[in-house]
């Protein structure tokens, strides 16, 4: 199976009980994982919404995927904190944002936009 299949099933068998009942004062770290990815919960945004992602392992099985780990290829799913969105919703959110991201092999386009998740492909590439 392909990454991208694999990193989407990955985001459809996340178990419903890992998806809601985050506390407001919910620690970040790491909600699910399996040998390839992870589902983090990287904080709380300034409106006190959950910051959830999906990132590449380190020693994932995935030869196509293991040099963008630690990196984020899925997300950020913010979750409002008063309003949550259901499990299916969340799962669906980051399906979207797989499919707008796998315009291209998915390890060339890991999200680079968070705190901590700086340019790691382009200076390994230097």
């Amino acid at each position: 199976m392909g990454a991208m299949k694999q990193l989407v099933a990955f985001v459809e068998n996340i178990p419903d009980n890992k998806l809601k009942g985050l506390a407001p004062n919910a620690v970040p770290g790491t909600i699910h994982n399996d040998a390839n990815f992870r589902l983090d919960l990287q904080g709380m945004t300034s409106n006190h919404d959950w910051n959830l992602q999906i990132q590449v392992n380190y020693g994932c099985k995935i030869t196509s995927l293991r040099s963008v780990a630690p990196d984020t290829i899925a997300g950020p799913v913010i979750v409002n904190h008063k309003a949550p969105q259901t499990p299916a919703e969340i799962r669906a959110l980051f399906k979207e944002k797989i499919m707008r991201k796998s315009g291209s092999m998915i390890p060339s386009q890991p999200y680079r936009g968070m705190p901590g998740h700086g340019n790691k492909l382009e200076s390994r590439k230097k």
